[in-house]
């Protein structure tokens, strides 16, 4: 187990097609594995220098990407031009950990929208990744997303990509803990507008092809959800953990939480879940 601080640093590198991705690199002295760090839609990498530092105690480094139309990396807060671009931006993030730690093992954790890129990504490219931790996976539309908006996502997409169509940012509905109600608030990382309208159909595209491709993902997974989840309601993290066809497999319910799971009154329970079940996939 580390004990020092361990040592963060920045990153741009441009992927296939020219994009600049913005990441972090928190390695601690001693790396035993490497996780990176999928983070949700509107959010961005660098929120969780809390889980960052937790992750290094056990000896494990994490690499934390601000995705294509997030944080440091977005041209435009919010907007997805493909989702299958981001998923195959995990491709680099990959190298960059082969570079810095090779021969460790890499694991990928992803929350809500991280956690569906996950999954596309384990379904078409697991060979060489040691394992994945699915925090409520996002796979379907919030239920209080009404089926029009879908629609008229989809139809406005092709002519207005980037035409905010659908109200999602509330903090009441991300964590129990009003302090970090306010936190998002005052963050302008974090995206708080309307769903713009090519972003709400390639997210949907990609819920339909990860439900339908879910037995692919053979690698072991542990999946955490929170019971009073309003964004990924737990039937879903359900359909996923059933669906998948990992032997390894484990699933961790925490009945009172909501969708952020890792700034909850159930945090550290949530960390010493994950820590303890990479652990015992370290060599």
């Amino acid at each position: 187990m580390s004990s020092k601080t361990p040592r963060t640093t920045e990153h741009q590198r441009s992927v296939s097609d020219g994009v600049r991705l913005f990441f972090r690199h928190i390695s601690p002295g001693n790396v035993r594995g490497v996780v990176i760090w999928l983070h949700g839609y509107g959010d961005y990498g660098g929120r969780y220098p809390h889980v960052f530092e937790r992750l290094a105690q056990v000896g494990v480094a994490t690499i934390a990407p601000d995705h294509r139309g997030h944080g440091r990396t977005a041209n435009l807060l919010g907007y997805i031009d493909s989702l299958d671009a981001i998923v195959d931006d995990i491709f680099m993030l990959r190298q960059f950990a082969e570079e810095k730690h090779p021969g460790a093992p890499v694991f990928l954790m992803g929350h809500s929208m991280g956690g569906l890129l996950a999954l596309l990504h384990l379904q078409r490219y697991q060979s060489g990744l040691s394992g994945c931790i699915l925090m409520a996976p996002a796979v379907e539309v919030p239920s209080d997303i009404p089926a029009y908006m879908v629609a008229v996502a989809e139809t406005v997409s092709r002519f207005l990509p980037t035409l905010p169509v659908q109200s999602f940012f509330d903090v009441t509905k991300s964590s129990r803990m009003t302090s970090e109600h306010a936190a998002l608030e005052a963050d302008p990382l974090i995206y708080k507008g309307r769903i713009r309208a090519r972003t709400g159909a390639e997210i949907l595209g990609g819920m339909r092809r990860a439900v339908k491709q879910l037995s692919r993902v053979t690698l072991p997974v542990l999946v955490l959800q929170g019971g009073d989840d309003f964004r990924v309601a737990p039937r879903v993290a359900d359909r996923v953990f059933d669906g998948l066809g990992s032997i390894d497999k484990e699933k961790r319910f925490y009945p009172d939480a909501y969708h952020e799971l890792f700034y909850d009154p159930d945090t550290e329970d949530v960390l010493a879940a994950i820590t303890e079940w990479l652990t015992s996939r370290l060599s």
